[in-house]
């Protein structure tokens, strides 16, 4: 079964976070990182306005695409020495 969230249920935490595409078999469409997920996703999937969806970066993602996101939350994941 399937879990959805909506954004705002997604954590305010540090995460990295990966977009898949793809329904039958599952690809990487991209890998990030952020020191607020929901507000990195918020910015990717609501407000469109992400350097990759907007394609303004060397990679792009069309949000219309991604069938799953996965994150991993860390506190170090803030931190720029890391």
């Amino acid at each position: 079964m399937d879990v959805v969230y909506s954004i705002y249920d997604l954590p305010i935490s540090p995460a990295v976070y990966v977009m898949y595409g793809g329904r039958k078999q599952k690809h990487v469409a991209y890998v990030g990182i952020g020191a607020n997920l929901q507000q990195r996703l918020n910015q990717h999937f609501i407000r469109r306005d992400s350097s990759v969806a907007t394609g303004t970066s060397a990679a792009g993602i069309n949000p219309d695409y991604v069938t799953e996101v996965t994150w991993w939350i860390d506190a170090s994941f803030e931190d720029d020495n890391h």
